[in-house]
């Protein structure tokens, strides 16, 4: 699937401050999303530089994330390595970082581009009007999903942006590749009152999308 610049990952209501790492997925990469003592929010490779441990295993240290091997420490916003535990009076190695991604949060969503040099406001706009409802995951990808989709009567407005009806109100469906054969949906109206009924109808929509595959 092509990827849109600036996706939807999971809402910020799941990422509590200096608390939980939570996992994610843009194109394909599995992300480690937390946020700082400060409240911003992180979206990083869901792997230590140092020896490949899963980040989501690691906890918050103020403004710092531990990996949960050694406990190295890596700092917010930058990912550059400050801290080794085991040699407290070195210096940390200069140039070893975890690789990070931009972040935005609009509607309670937490968004993360996948273009270094994009601008938040101008590429989430038209978005900001959208409410969330919720996401869902599928055991199905590419071309078997998007003819699905187009079979429950959606049709692709935007490259991985899918529009249709859920209980009779318009809905969005933003499509964000989880693994090979493992898709997120995120799931979005445009009033409080409609999200009310898309999120009740789509506890079917999942059923629908995989057993007619």
């Amino acid at each position: 699937m092509a990827a849109m610049s600036w996706q939807p990952v999971l809402p910020s209501q799941a990422l509590r401050r200096a608390d939980d790492i939570v996992a994610g997925f843009i194109n394909g990469e599995e992300l480690a999303l937390w946020r700082s003592v400060d409240g911003v929010a992180q979206a990083w490779e869901n792997r230590c530089p140092h020896r490949g441990t899963r980040l989501t295993l690691g906890r918050i240290l103020g403004g710092r994330l531990s990996c949960a091997y050694h406990g190295w420490e890596f700092e917010a916003g930058t990912g550059s390595c400050s801290h080794i535990p085991a040699q407290p009076q070195q210096p940390a190695p200069q140039g070893v970082c975890v690789k990070t991604w931009r972040v935005a949060e609009v509607q309670g969503m937490v968004w993360v581009s996948s273009r270094a040099i994009d601008a938040a406001a101008p590429a989430l706009a038209a978005r900001a009007e959208q409410q969330f409802c919720r996401s869902l995951s599928v055991r199905l990808a590419g071309e078997a999903l998007q003819q699905r989709l187009r079979a429950l009567g959606f049709a692709e407005s935007e490259p991985c942006i899918w529009r249709g009806e859920l209980g009779g109100v318009p809905a969005i469906l933003y499509l964000t590749e989880a693994k090979t054969d493992w898709t997120m949906l995120h799931l979005f109206t445009s009033t409080a009152d409609q999200a009310i009924v898309a999120t009740q109808a789509s506890r079917r929509l999942r059923d629908a999308i995989e057993e007619g595959a």
